[in-house]
């Protein structure tokens, strides 16, 4: 049996739509570690933002924000991050421009221009907070750009801003940023890293004699679902991911994970 390494996404791939993974994908996912397969969870999201349910499954390893904070074992092997100094900056700039942004760090959360009373409201801000399902408790609010500079050991390798946007618009975060756009954000990470750069680290440097699997169901897993040996879109996946994949599996509320690990491992 082929050696397999799975490089899982978490919203809308492990996580179903009530936020909680199934135990048909947890006992999939014991089941592969006796097989000897490794698991990494392979997300956008900041590190200080995946839930402990993600972190107590038996993982390998974990790439987080875009690639831009690698774990392997436990040991960050890997980590980008954006200075403090140009975070402020451009921090400056969406406080004046009255733009609502997630600052997603490998140590801390913080928020600008997101009260939940506008959360609830039919907004672009609205529809990215429901869409995410977001906890506004883990989030350390600021009420302005001079608050980020209480917090000088601040990691941070991405922000969220909320909103439609395009390119040219996102040129003026090119020095510091490369990013994804969708209907109600953009998913903004340090320069050159991506869920594929992630992937391809760890494979490269650990695993090389392994298959790589990768599943997800969003634009942002498009790049890693390329770069691995094997693609699996997700059933709630968008139209571009099941384009590019050379699977399909069920949806996330339909432990999809599940059903694409013993397919793979029993034939």
């Amino acid at each position: 049996m082929a050696k397999y390494a799975f490089f899982l996404d978490i919203d809308g791939t492990l996580l179903d739509t009530h936020s909680v993974v199934s135990e048909e994908n947890k006992a999939a996912l014991r089941y592969a570690k006796e097989q000897g397969c490794k698991l990494f969870i392979n997300t956008g999201r900041g590190y200080a933002c995946i839930p402990d349910e993600i972190l107590s499954l038996p993982l390998d390893g974990i790439v987080a924000g875009c690639g831009c904070t690698v774990l392997y074992e436990g040991t960050v092997i890997h980590s980008a991050l954006v200075p403090n100094e140009a975070v402020y900056s451009y921090l400056k700039e969406i406080e004046y421009n009255k733009q609502s942004v997630f600052l997603e760090g490998e140590n801390c959360l913080f928020r600008m221009n997101c009260e939940p009373d506008a959360a609830r409201q039919g907004t672009p801000l609205g529809e990215y907070c429901r869409a995410a399902r977001l906890d506004f408790s883990i989030w350390q609010p600021l009420a302005c750009a001079d608050d980020f500079l209480a917090y000088p050991h601040a990691r941070i390798p991405k922000l969220n801003l909320v909103g439609s946007f395009d390119q040219e618009q996102l040129l003026r975060y090119q020095e510091h940023f490369d990013g994804v756009i969708d209907e109600v954000k953009c998913e903004m990470y340090t320069k050159g890293h991506s869920k594929a750069t992630g992937l391809h680290l760890v494979m490269q440097k650990y695993l090389p004699d392994f298959c790589s699997v990768a599943m997800g169901d969003s634009v942002n897993d498009i790049d890693m679902l390329r770069a691995a040996d094997i693609s699996v879109a997700m059933g709630n996946g968008s139209d571009a991911v099941k384009q590019i994949c050379i699977k399909q599996t069920a949806a996330a509320d339909d432990s999809g994970v599940s059903k694409a690990i013993m397919q793979l491992l029993q034939g």
